[in-house]
């Protein structure tokens, strides 16, 4: 068994990186546990032409800017590869401690310090714990699901990497927040169709304002970073925490252009065939962009998880335990908690309070 380390991080991603390296310059004993095979992998995990709505210069942790390609626009967003390639060089500038290929199956407290049981049954000890699995844990698929005929092909948001990847014929996208609208626009520029975008507007952002990208508003205003526990914070956090992610850029009439039939929420199951008001659809490919749920609690023990699997806390520190926080979940602490720039003050607040912890 690995001898006990001050503090444990599960998760490589942006979340995980920025929570090591405040450890890292506070002192501390530290790994950072990751089921993937290097650090930011799950961003590679994600469909093929992924590109961030958030522009590169408010995409960087603390202490390294994100690298801009010659020529590129002022506001470039980058792509999940170049994502996934700025987190593995972030954990190498720094030597974080990151160990890669351990998976964590089991996290509790055993009343004097942490236990993580992980994939092969060995177990790693740590006086204080840092949870950075991110917002994107368990696909959601309708329960209805099961319902369609067993002829049609279903797949998630999680599960869809390129249009090669779906069959001829019909193709109906359930949800039309950020995820869907690009599945959908993609399907359809590829010569996939029909195409059916199922859903109500969970909101809509312009990607440009008076000439100036949104986020420079944003960021320039500091409304991105206000505390969510006071306005003008707490509007935008109640906001979006209650529904999907708006469409950024995208706007309304890019749907009719590229030939995508728009259509209210899924209802019911008529016939093996998914319906909404308007009626059953045909579709030969159902996607499911249907959000994600909380999956703590399918390996963490502890007296915070909820009816639903979440963790209760606050500002990432979890209700009754003793040192265990979180860091990278959507408004956490800010509007900008869940997005890559916004993960670094969250991670600094979260080893502080640790710090003090495993000092009692």
């Amino acid at each position: 068994m690995p001898a006990p380390f001050d503090a444990v991080v599960v998760g490589a991603g942006q979340a995980g990186l920025a929570a090591g390296r405040q450890l890292q310059q506070r002192g501390l004993s530290y790994r950072i546990l990751d089921a993937g095979p290097g650090p930011g992998h799950s961003w590679r995990e994600r469909w093929d032409s992924l590109r961030l709505f958030t522009p590169a210069r408010y995409c960087a942790l603390p202490g390294v800017a994100f690298p801009k390609p010659a020529r590129a626009p002022e506001f470039w967003c980058p792509g999940k590869e170049e994502m996934a390639d700025y987190l593995a060089a972030y954990a190498e500038r720094f030597e974080l401690a990151v160990e890669s290929g351990v998976r964590v199956e089991g996290l509790r407290h055993d009343g004097s310090e942490y236990l993580l049981r992980v994939a092969g049954g060995s177990e790693w000890r740590a006086r204080g714990v840092v949870v950075a699995t991110g917002a994107h844990q368990r696909p959601v698929v309708p329960g209805l699901a099961s319902g369609l005929d067993p002829a049609t092909a279903q797949l998630t948001a999680a599960e869809y990497r390129r249009p090669a990847q779906i069959g001829g014929g019909p193709v109906l996208v359930v949800g039309a927040g950020a995820s869907g609208s690009e599945i959908a626009l993609e399907l359809a520029a590829h010569g996939h169709g029909p195409v059916t975008l199922a859903g109500p507007d969970v909101g809509r952002l312009p990607g440009t304002i008076l000439g100036r990208d949104l986020y420079w508003w944003l960021y320039s205003s500091r409304i991105i970073r206000a505390r969510c526990d006071r306005p003008p914070g707490s509007w935008i956090c109640s906001y979006g925490a209650g529904g999907g992610d708006e469409v950024v850029g995208i706007p309304r009439r890019a749907f009719a252009r590229a030939g995508i039939h728009r259509t209210g929420r899924v209802r019911e199951i008529r016939d093996g065939l998914p319906a909404t008001q308007e009626g059953p659809i045909e579709a030969e490919t159902v996607i499911w962009c249907t959000g994600y749920r909380p999956a703590f609690g399918e390996w963490i023990d502890s007296p915070a998880l909820d009816d639903g699997g979440d963790l209760r806390g606050s500002r990432g520190v979890i209700d009754g335990e003793p040192a265990m926080f979180t860091v990278g979940r959507p408004f956490q602490s800010h509007p900008d908690s869940g997005l890559v720039g916004g993960v670094g003050a969250d991670a600094a607040y979260v080893a502080d309070r640790l710090v003090a912890a495993i000092s009692r």
